[in-house]
């Protein structure tokens, strides 16, 4: 791994980005005490009316801002974010990748890597299987954005396609595995902090269209703007979700057979499970995101070495509330596995808990062992009964990515 002054990473990040063969690069993370101007800045190359542009998406927690860059104007829109000083950052092009990591110190180490991209030796004909497929016209998915008329996919909405068919794969195996029978009713699926609704209406797409199974989708997110441009894109559809706005885990008189969340920001998770438990779902789906809530609650003496380091720190934070959401669901009836529904390459926020309902309540003896060993009061202690305490929380809207 090399070790690079700042100045440097600019100058080489900028060759990188301006080279032809640029494919990507994200920037994220912040020094603790930091303000950032935005959570992440993602680069991507789009081509407008034919000129050769860069696209700067900024996510600001709650939507995505982008802005096209001609090329004559990159370096000058560079700086601006380089200026932030994001603590972790990945840039790609055709044949090389580079990792890079801002120290408390201010250098800044980097991994390369080496034909990244580069194409196989060997082209393989067969299509690989999608719930979405691609290259093929999809009048939903053309009015959303991510494809164009004969079906190709639009390379700023990569990932998301990425993101979206990886996570319906995961719900046609959960839903085999979990054998829902709705007799006479359409399936009904609620899916917490819809964002920009490309996963509600994904979904709605391939259970109804796709599927053949007759469902009801809701998307629900605490952000009114966003609920009504929601309505609006689901306007220009034939069929569409229902999108409501509300508090996720509060809402009442709400039965549902499945809930999904999408990157709901920290503690919106936990509400996303709440309201699954609560609306007797036998299905829930959560990736969850920005883990902030245990981050200084983390208590060992025996791992103080490793708790002092603000990474390490960060990252058993990220282990331990999932594992804790993953034992609250089990308190709760529900067989519950954390997987990775998708490749680091399309999205840093890649776990998935997997949770179906098994029987009417469990154990919650494992929720106990690692609350207690970690000494920390998590919100989803509150679904069980646990001992954290009773305060006011603000929904993050999904990403809706």
């Amino acid at each position: 791994m090399a070790q690079w002054q700042w100045s440097e990473f600019e100058q080489r990040a900028s060759a990188m980005i301006m080279d032809e063969a640029f494919v990507k690069a994200i920037f994220a993370g912040r020094q603790r005490g930091e303000k950032m101007p935005a959570e992440r800045v993602t680069v991507r190359p789009v081509a407008v009316r034919g000129e050769m542009m860069r696209q700067i998406s900024r996510f600001d927690g709650r939507k995505d801002i982008s802005q096209n860059i001609p090329m004559n104007a990159l370096p000058q829109a560079m700086a601006a974010v380089f200026s932030a000083r994001f603590t972790n950052s990945r840039i790609e092009t055709g044949t090389r990748a580079i990792d890079a990591r801002l120290t408390k110190s201010g250098d800044v180490l980097v991994g390369e890597t080496t034909g990244t991209s580069a194409a196989p030796a060997v082209v393989h004909n067969r299509v690989k299987r999608l719930p979405l497929q691609e290259g093929k016209a999809d009048a939903v998915l053309e009015a959303m954005g991510i494809v164009d008329r004969q079906g190709r996919v639009r390379p700023t909405m990569r990932d998301k396609f990425v993101q979206v068919n990886e996570f319906i794969k995961l719900l046609e195996h959960v839903l085999s595995d979990a054998k829902l029978a709705v007799d006479n009713r359409p399936l009904r699926l609620l899916d917490c902090g819809s964002g920009a609704a490309y996963l509600t209406i994904a979904v709605h797409h391939w259970l109804n269209d796709i599927k053949g199974i007759r469902a009801e989708v809701v998307g629900v997110d605490v952000n009114e703007e966003v609920v009504r441009a929601s309505v609006a894109k689901g306007a220009r559809l034939q069929t569409s979700p229902i999108f409501v706005s509300g508090k996720i885990g509060a809402l009442e008189d709400i039965a549902a057979d499945i809930v999904v969340a999408l990157h709901a920001c920290d503690t919106a998770t936990d509400d996303a499970i709440t309201q699954g438990v609560r609306s007797g779902a036998r299905i829930i789906l959560v990736a969850p995101c920005c883990h902030k809530e245990l981050y200084g609650q983390l208590r060992s003496e025996a791992l103080a070495g490793m708790l002092r380091h603000g990474i390490i720190r960060q990252r058993l934070a990220e282990q331990v509330t999932d594992s804790l959401r993953a034992a609250a669901l089990k308190a709760c009836g529900y067989r519950a596995e954390i997987v990775e529904f998708v490749s680091l390459e399309h999205t840093g926020r890649n776990l998935m808990i997997r949770a179906v309902k098994v029987r009417d309540s469990g154990d919650r003896a494992e929720f106990d062992a690692i609350r207690q060993f970690w000494g920390v009061e998590p919100a989803i202690g509150q679904l069980i009964g646990g001992r954290a305490g009773q305060r006011d929380r603000e929904d993050g809207a999904g990403l809706g990515e």
